[in-house]
């Protein structure tokens, strides 16, 4: 009976002040420690938040331990404690996942002793968030060890078992997976952060001291002394040093010179040719050189534009992962972190590749890529490249996307892995799959010699899905009776693609829809995205107003499309004279916008509110647009009857009612005043015009610098038709109706 209550598996762990992790870390190895044999040991190297006490509530046997600034020294203190026939040592930022697979663990047990294993690896899951639902990459730390073999730790940090020649052999238990969270901060400036790295790299330089030889300490520092100002000057070293292939050079060559190549390509250095034909050369087999080392090219092709290269590494690179899945270079991940061995980053090379794919006219490749992605696990950032890429091949070939885009919209808004992830990645398909509805890009698209068809046609699947393909079909349609019936389809207008909206508009949809009234605010915020496209906007929004609102709704719209249009008019534009064409259209769309923006106020008001506040003394208690609204109507009642002077008095009561519009008076008192001249000159004596023109002959015999002109412009006849000389271009002739 005590036989079997002996552990079989202790699990060592050191900690202090790790308030923060501890207690998950301890629960999560709850169902480890139901499924085997363990007792818990673990001590404390000078705790004072609190963690002592969640230690105790979980572990067989604590013990306290003075820190000496030596992780090995700590880790034995644990292994004296320990009575398991295996030990199994994690820190308390290491979490047991809840999907690792125990059977595993407990087939190794079992068959151990018949398979001469004295040592087993598992997968340690480097996060890059706290939340760990962004990027990281996967470690096999050797973590379990037959105690029977009485070996010790060795090295004040980033300790290791030293182990007998000829008593390693080792199992990969890849199943049994720890997520870890304790390198967000070391690569940052947070005072955590620095804490650490000051730590270690302090202990890691004692070590080089001891040891200038080491393959090993050197690959620790390129692994935490990427701040650090020798940083360089140590890479080097250490490739140097592999080079000469001193002791263990065929172990952590491969690793170190991965992050040769890595910084090369991040820091623009002469040394990448050389370093990439070093990995090829020397570790041409190696999951660093074919994995990590690939994916670094296959980057430097793709920012390039070398697609064709880009695809051929890209190949190469997926083909290694296949290979690394299969088991070949069993000891990758044992000496250092493999970078791009993680699903996510296999996902983000094949997306990538597809569009390299699609650029080099292999499309049928292009879309395989992308409907072989799990798009559950899915990033945010993944998710829009995946739909740029998967845009490209849709608009260049005429090949099936339903299916696929089908399932991306299925596998993104699964809560898979969360449903905070699901959100993030649809507000990110949701922005990114309007891009191709606006009209530069599909200009771009048309003018493209691959295109095949719009890119906003993807999404036509999704009808009645979501908004972005209820707009797809939208676009499609032009009878107006068909679009309204669209229209009625969307029940969110904020994530409908605004050019859907507009494009129904232009074609006649009377909107808000019949029974389907929308709020005020609701309303606003449309004609805010619409105003965006000015061009365009100001042509459509004067198409509104052109139609008698049939009730309450729509001339509430027609009123937010007016304020919305006066808002972003260029009333201060300037053009050069040369521009008269452009100059006339501009004035003219203008005083259209204006004349139209007065009607519709007075349309609103007079509906709105009651009589008694449209008098002068009370027009103050209205909100400021719609006081000055009442004073531009009143201003071209006078302009129509005529009465200049009254429509100047007017928009200056206006503009004194509310300062914001101040350009738009601007504009329209020159308007005024040119049209006033040009009045003036219309209604002029015979005589007096033609004075004027022979005046302005005789102005045209010199060049504008001449003495003679000053002297001419001192006579009696100058000065009587002076005001008629600099009459106003066309543009300003004429009085709008």
């Amino acid at each position: 009976m005590e036989q079997q209550k002996k552990p079989l598996i202790s699990i060592g762990m050191i900690f202090r002040d790790d308030i923060r992790s501890i207690e998950r870390c301890l629960k999560a190895l709850q169902p480890l420690r139901d499924a085997v044999p363990c007792e818990l040991v673990m001590a404390d190297t000078g705790s004072v938040d609190g963690s002592r006490a969640i230690a105790d509530k979980y572990a067989d046997n604590v013990i306290d331990f003075e820190w000496i600034n030596d992780f090995s020294a700590a880790r034995n203190a644990v292994m004296d404690e320990c009575s398991g026939k295996w030990l199994l040592v994690i820190d308390t930022d290491e979490y047991l996942r809840s999907d690792s697979d125990l059977q595993e663990i407990t087939n190794f047990l079992d068959s151990a002793d018949i398979q001469g294993y004295n040592l087993a690896t598992v997968t340690i899951r480097n996060h890059s968030s706290y939340d760990m639902d962004a990027d990281y990459s996967d470690f096999m730390g050797i973590r379990l060890l037959r105690m029977s073999l009485g070996v010790r730790y060795q090295g004040a940090l980033h300790e290791q078992w030293s182990i007998p020649a000829g008593q390693n052999r080792t199992a990969a238990l890849s199943g049994i997976v720890f997520d870890h969270d304790g390198y967000v901060e070391l690569g940052t400036n947070s005072a955590k952060g620095k804490k650490k790295r000051e730590r270690n790299i302090k202990l890691l330089r004692e070590k080089l001291l001891k040891d200038p030889k080491s393959l090993l300490i050197r690959l620790q520092f390129i692994e935490s002394g990427g701040m650090e100002e020798d940083f360089m000057d140590q890479l080097r070293h250490a490739v140097r040093m592999v080079k000469r292939k001193v002791p263990s050079w065929d172990k952590f060559g491969p690793a170190i010179v991965r992050y040769a190549v890595d910084v090369a390509v991040a820091r623009s250095l002469p040394e990448l040719e050389e370093w990439v034909d070093m990995a090829y050369e020397m570790f041409p087999e190696s999951m660093y050189t074919r994995l990590d080392v690939e994916y670094a090219m296959f980057a430097c092709s793709w920012n390039k534009k070398n697609y064709a290269d880009c695809v051929e590494r890209g190949e190469r690179y997926l083909q290694a992962m296949e290979d690394f899945r299969a088991g070949k270079d069993p000891t990758a991940r044992v000496y250092s972190v493999l970078k791009m061995a993680s699903p996510i980053q296999e996902q983000g090379v094949k997306i990538v590749l597809a569009s390299a794919c699609a650029y080099e006219k292999k499309m049928e490749r292009a879309l395989e890529l992308l409907a072989g992605l799990d798009y559950h696990i899915l990033s945010g950032k993944q998710t829009m490249d995946l739909l740029k890429s998967a845009q490209e091949v849709h608009f260049r070939s005429e090949l099936d996307t339903a299916p696929l885009i089908t399932a991306v919209w299925e596998g993104i808004t699964g809560p898979k892995p969360s449903q905070k992830q699901a959100d993030h990645r649809t507000k990110v398909f949701n922005w990114i799959s309007t891009l191709p509805f606006q009209a530069d890009n599909r200009k771009r698209e048309k003018e493209t010699e691959a295109f095949c068809r719009y890119a906003y046609t993807l999404y036509l699947p999704l009808k009645g899905k979501s908004e972005i393909g209820n707009g797809a079909e939208i676009m499609e349609l032009e009878d107006a009776s068909s679009l309204e019936a669209a229209l009625r389809r969307v029940e969110d207008w904020n994530a409908l693609p605004i050019e859907a909206l507009a494009h129904a508009l232009e074609r006649g949809v009377r909107f808000p829809l019949s029974g389907k009234p929308l709020p005020i605010e609701e309303m606003e915020g449309l004609t805010k995205r619409l105003a965006k496209d000015d061009e365009e906007f100001y042509s459509l929004a004067l198409r509104q107003a052109q139609d008698t609102p049939s009730g309450w709704q729509e001339l509430t719209w027609v009123r937010g499309m007016m304020i919305a249009a006066v808002r972003v008019f260029g009333w201060e534009k300037q053009l050069d004279a040369d521009r008269e064409e452009e100059a006339e259209r501009h004035v003219d769309r203008g005083l259209s916008l204006a004349r139209a923006f007065a009607r519709t106020e007075r349309a609103f008001i007079s509906r709105y509110y009651a009589p008694e506040t449209w008098e002068e003394e009370n027009i103050r208690v209205l909100p400021p647009m719609h006081r000055f609204g009442w004073y531009c109507a009143q201003a071209f009642d006078a302009l129509n009857q005529g009465d200049f002077g009254g429509c100047v008095k007017r928009l200056r009561a206006g503009l004194d009612s509310y300062q914001d519009v101040a350009k738009m008076v601007e504009f329209l008192l020159d308007r005024v005043a040119e049209m006033e001249k040009v009045s003036r000159i219309a209604g002029a004596p015979p005589e007096l015009a033609e004075l004027a023109n022979q005046v302005q002959a005789m102005l045209a015999r010199f060049a504008p610098g001449d003495p003679a002109v000053e002297e001419l412009k001192k006579s009696p006849a100058y000065r009587q038709v002076a005001w008629m000389i600099d009459e106003p271009s066309s543009i300003y002739g004429k009085i709008p109706q």
